[in-house]
């Protein structure tokens, strides 16, 4: 007879699936149990050395000790990918790629990489709301959810700002506007940016990604982003 789980155990994997870190309310409410059972556990595992508590602003965010340490061995890496990442933007002139070139390499990137695999909990969510939104057809939640898609694969290389989307609801597109990027020099970059988020898209709906503008002296990138019927 398999042994029942316990609540620590069912907390401890919920730490585990939550690669961003989650909420104490949103443990409680995922495991149907009170608010101070579930405080009580994580602070068990805490003083176990297996869960790590973070503040934002008043609340405190809980992660998996694994995440941290994956975190910490990201950061150590991303000091050496990021040079030579933005080395082969800049030579890409040099060996004749355009832009179709650049988006391709984006999707066999994407398909090598499998993104998916690393997709944590709350992105799953967004992408659910999304094909949820474009049913309803509510163009604003839909430019929120793809913002939030593209943030989790850029913001780690990153640094920019959104500024107010564009929509066109009777043609089926969205604009999104970001400000500020760090790659701006390196134009190439979005449209690799653009066949990764292509391609880990239509695993779930079809749409095409283009890069429509890049203003370097606005240091502005438009992503449109086409529905397809």
């Amino acid at each position: 007879m398999a042994k029942r789980k316990t609540i620590k155990q069912d907390i401890l994997e919920e730490l585990q699936d939550a690669r961003l870190g989650i909420y104490t309310t949103q443990i409680a409410k995922n495991l149907n149990c009170s608010r101070t059972t579930v405080t009580k556990y994580l602070k068990m595992l805490e003083e176990e050395g297996l869960a790590v508590v973070t503040s934002v602003g008043d609340i405190k965010l809980w992660k998996h000790k694994d995440t941290i340490e994956d975190e910490n061995k990201k950061e150590s890496l991303m000091n050496y990918i990021l040079p030579l990442y933005t080395l082969m933007l800049k030579n890409f002139d040099k060996i004749k790629v355009d832009q179709e070139k650049a988006k391709k390499l984006g999707k066999l990137i994407s398909k090598d990489f499998k993104f998916d695999k690393f997709i944590d909990v709350s992105l799953v969510k967004s992408i659910e709301d999304l094909i949820k939104s474009l049913k309803d057809k509510n163009y604003e939640k839909i430019a929120n959810a793809l913002m939030d898609i593209v943030d989790s694969v850029l913001k780690p290389l990153d640094n920019y700002d959104w500024e107010e989307p564009f929509i066109a609801t009777d043609k089926n597109i969205i604009i999104l506007r970001m400000k500020d990027s760090d790659f701006i020099t390196s134009p190439m970059h979005f449209y690799v940016l653009s066949g990764i988020l292509e391609e880990e898209i239509n695993n779930f709906f079809p749409i095409t990604i283009s890069i429509s503008k890049i203003a370097k002296k606005k240091n502005m990138v438009d992503i449109e982003i086409d529905f397809l019927k």
